[in-house]
């Protein structure tokens, strides 16, 4: 094992932590059998003792804890903590970790105009943040062109859950804590969550989502209040299927796949469907690059090689959704082989 690899591990956990769960990622989630919370950021001394003393941090938490807030606090279980240098209630700044690992922290309205140099999280810290995102993704439902920063293989969007509802069940205070000068949330840019333990954080944190059933209502609500953010995320279904398919395009840009196309985005697999038709959405896309088929499973993190007739079909089957439906753009037979094999593959439809 060489230095830098507990640091991978670590910031992989670091990762999935400000993304807001593990099915984006194509990961399972972080969990705690112990009754903690599974992962921690603390940037403050007194919220973690208070954390600590109450039990919502415990020996099983994967914890992260600043420099300068391991010197100040009281508790003795931040001995056995990562420690880290940044801030990640701040954009425009760089989280290090160690000599290995650096992470630099973006808004989305201003990351078209950097350079990509490594690890990248970008965050939504305003309203127009998110009515970038909102109108870059309908953009490219009609020309295909997706964001270059945002499917670099480098580069990963925070509080997901709470932008499409992707991961809604793995985002609560259970899988994800940060603890703040002046709040307690999942997310340093999320509402604050009131209560000393575990299960009151989570009540509230359920509170507070009782009336926004599709999104995370939590994780964002500092940066757009709820009703703003409600209003700008009118089609969920319309941009949780394009995080799909800026997930597909970063995941084959990963494997060194060059001028990646997704199906329903500026152009068509299957030519007989509509050009921008698209059904309910999936975690499994089309895509081609340089004329190469690929079916990409975004909950998994699989890519699978297809031949363009497998690929035709698939594209009608994960967009009208039924076997019935999609032989009437697709030969029945080529549909039925790949429903067979998608399900023999353990890929959900």
């Amino acid at each position: 094992m060489t230095a830098q690899q507990p640091y991978l591990r670590r910031s992989g956990t670091l990762m999935l932590w400000a993304v807001g769960a593990g099915k984006p990622l194509g990961v399972p989630p972080l969990t705690n059998d112990t009754g903690g919370a599974a992962v921690v950021v603390a940037e403050s001394a007194d919220a973690l003792d208070r954390a600590a003393a109450h039990g919502v941090v415990d020996e099983s938490t994967r914890l992260f804890v600043r420099d300068d807030v391991a010197h100040a606090t009281s508790s003795t279980i931040a001995s056995a903590a990562t420690t880290f240098q940044g801030r990640f209630d701040a954009v425009g700044t760089e989280v290090r970790m160690g000599d290995t690992f650096r992470l630099q922290v973006q808004s989305y309205a201003v990351s078209e105009f950097l350079s990509i140099v490594g690890p990248t999280l970008i965050r939504i810290t305003d309203a127009d943040d998110l009515a970038t995102l909102v109108a870059d993704a309908e953009s490219c439902v009609v020309d295909g062109v997706f964001p270059d920063f945002l499917t670099n293989p480098a580069v990963q969007l925070a509080d997901i859950p709470a932008i499409s509802g992707d991961g809604l069940d793995q985002s609560g205070p259970a899988n994800r804590l940060w603890l703040g000068e002046d709040a307690v949330s999942t997310s340093p840019w999320g509402a604050p969550l009131d209560g000393p333990r575990l299960a009151d954080l989570h009540r509230h944190w359920s509170e507070l989502n009782a009336h926004a059933p599709h999104r995370d209502a939590v994780a964002l609500a500092k940066a757009v209040p709820t009703a703003e953010g409600d209003a700008i995320l009118e089609r969920p279904d319309e941009l949780r299927r394009f995080l799909t398919a800026v997930s597909a395009v970063r995941a084959l840009r990963a494997r060194g796949m060059q001028h990646v196309c997704v199906s329903g985005y500026g152009m068509r697999v299957n030519d007989a469907l509509a050009p921008h038709a698209h059904g309910s959405p999936r975690a499994v896309t089309i895509a081609v690059s340089d004329d190469a088929h690929f079916l990409v499973d975004t909950d998994t993190g699989r890519a699978f090689g297809v031949s363009p007739a497998f690929a035709s079909a698939a594209d009608a089957l994960l967009t009208v959704g039924s076997v019935n439906d999609a032989a009437e753009f697709s030969p029945r037979e080529q549909v039925v082989a790949v429903a067979d094999l998608l399900a023999g593959a353990g890929v959900a439809l």
